[in-house]
């Protein structure tokens, strides 16, 4: 293959060998089309536009550029503290700046030795117990006592409120330094646990929806979940419902004002700060469905479900994203703390220039990888994969790995490396000052919506790995002032042009 060879579509790099291995005639996300509905925000008229064969020179040169606006600090200035500096870090610029009592103080020096999840675990326990202090005592931070701290109303209140077995244990200890002879300890009671959720219909469409190939998992987070909340909410609320086991609920004597009035008390649950929009229009949908797929079985007698008013939002919701100096500060983190830098900078980087998700980092196997064409195959489920390109930056730190033994690029065990990922990225982000929601996939939201930036909505949803057209609106999160730049330039020209 010649230096300079372009290919037209991506899966021209791939010989007829490599097709059939990772699946001749799968779909790519390209193929499936954009719905006109959401193409109004990108300002695409859909019926004019034609799907187009993503270039793999263009796009591996637009990935490029997207790299080189977070230039990584030349590896010969970077000194490698690794994770045992961690906890002297949380020490410093946490706890003695969040705690006055000295006694406290002393108590986390006796935990330095502790892994920093556990250590940075401890700090926020030790946060709330303090909060919960504050609040019965009446007292800012800094006049808060010992004395205060063993008050029986303190010590009782702090038990209700204790969120694990771990959590008693470590402010038992602290009790027993303050306290050796008062024998005062908090108490963790366990969540009576919760009721089975086995009735018939709900497991009938349980039953059904795996059929057509939808995973356990999917079916808890997409249908069991949200019918039990609505069964819990009628014994509660509504009067002939009232002390009757959820399981035994007669679905065909449900009404349609019922889950009208559930709908009510979930919009209320997002006024009051207690669920999100997008959480609530969900739940609802999935109610949808539960009715739709049980009518048209013939398992209840009415179409409830075309009488359900549905939950209507806006795809595209606005999230602060890090900008690209938090980007790199973040990147610096890794250099300085990370037991195994090399390693755990190439997982980040693929989050966040080439839009992976967590589990499919850790997923990734060298078999997937063709550094030859500079091409990488991300199998999305057994019939769906993508074949991307890999930008330079990423290119140069897969030739430093050589863990080549297991067939992983990164650990043989994939998910205990994808929750390591997880704890390390809460801290590395937390010692780079950043104030962002969420965990792994906010990095996959940076990529798309700085994706935007340079491409056409086709290439976005190429790169994304969208099967929808309207998905990438969700990831999509420019900030005002850009938006109002670009519209700005758009004037600029339009007045050039007249």
């Amino acid at each position: 293959m010649k230096d300079d060879e372009v290919f037209s579509n991506i899966s021209d790099l791939w010989s007829e060998s490599d097709k059939e291995r990772f699946g001749k005639e799968r779909k790519s996300s390209s193929q499936y089309g954009i719905y006109e509905k959401h193409s109004s925000y990108f300002g695409i008229n859909v019926k004019n536009l034609e799907m187009i064969n993503i270039n793999y020179a263009d796009t591996r040169k637009m990935m490029d550029m997207l790299a080189s606006k977070y230039p990584l600090s030349k590896e010969e200035n970077h000194i490698n503290y690794g994770s045992t500096q961690i906890n002297p870090w949380i020490m410093n610029n946490l706890i003695r700046e969040e705690f006055q009592l000295r006694s406290i103080i002393v108590y986390f020096e006796s935990k330095m030795h502790l892994d920093p999840t556990t250590y940075l675990f401890i700090f926020n326990v030790f946060k709330k117990l303090i909060k919960i202090t504050m609040k019965i005592a009446n007292k800012n931070e800094k006049e808060i006592t010992e004395n205060d701290l063993i008050n029986e109303t303190v010590i009782e209140r702090i038990s209700s409120e204790l969120g694990s077995e771990n959590e008693e244990l470590y402010i038992n200890q602290y009790l027993m330094k303050i306290a050796p002879f008062k024998n005062l300890k908090v108490r963790y009671f366990e969540a009576s646990k919760a009721e089975d959720f086995n009735h018939p219909l709900v497991q009938f469409c349980a039953r059904e929806l795996r059929l057509k190939g939808t995973k356990d998992e999917s079916v808890y987070a997409n249908l069991i979940q949200q019918v039990r909340g609505l069964f819990r909410w009628l014994t509660q609320n509504i009067e002939s419902y009232k002390h009757k086991n959820i399981n035994n609920i007669i679905v065909n004597e449900i009404k349609a004002e019922h889950v009208n009035d559930y709908r009510s008390f979930l919009l209320r649950m997002v006024n009051e700060g207690e669920m999100s929009e997008r959480s609530a229009k969900k739940w609802i949908d999935c109610i949808y469905t539960f009715f739709s797929i049980l009518y048209q079985k013939k398992r209840i007698s009415k179409d409830i479900a075309s009488d359900i008013t549905k939950i209507k939002i806006d795809d595209y919701k606005y999230r602060p994203i890090p900008k690209e100096s938090e980007v790199r500060e973040f990147l610096d983190v890794i250099f300085l703390y990370s037991d195994e830098p090399e390693k755990e900078l190439l997982a980040f980087l693929l989050m966040l220039f080439m839009g992976f998700r967590g589990i499919e980092v850790a997923n990734l196997k060298w078999d997937d990888i063709n550094l030859g064409t500079k091409t990488v195959v991300i199998n999305e489920s057994k019939r769906n994969s993508s074949i991307l390109p890999i930008p330079d930056l990423i290119y140069n730190h897969l030739l430093k790995i050589n863990n080549k033994e297991s067939g992983y690029v990164f650990e043989k065990n994939p998910k205990s490396f994808k929750r390591k990922l997880y704890r390390n990225y809460k801290i590395y982000t937390l010692i780079a000052g950043w104030d962002y929601d969420g965990g792994l996939h906010l990095l996959r939201h940076t990529f798309i919506t700085n994706v935007t930036k340079y491409s056409s909505l086709p290439l976005i949803k190429e790169l994304a790995r969208h099967k929808s057209g309207h998905m990438p609106s969700r990831y999509i999160h420019l900030e005002r002032q850009y938006v109002k730049d670009e519209l700005a330039k758009l004037d600029l020209i339009e007045g050039d042009l007249k």
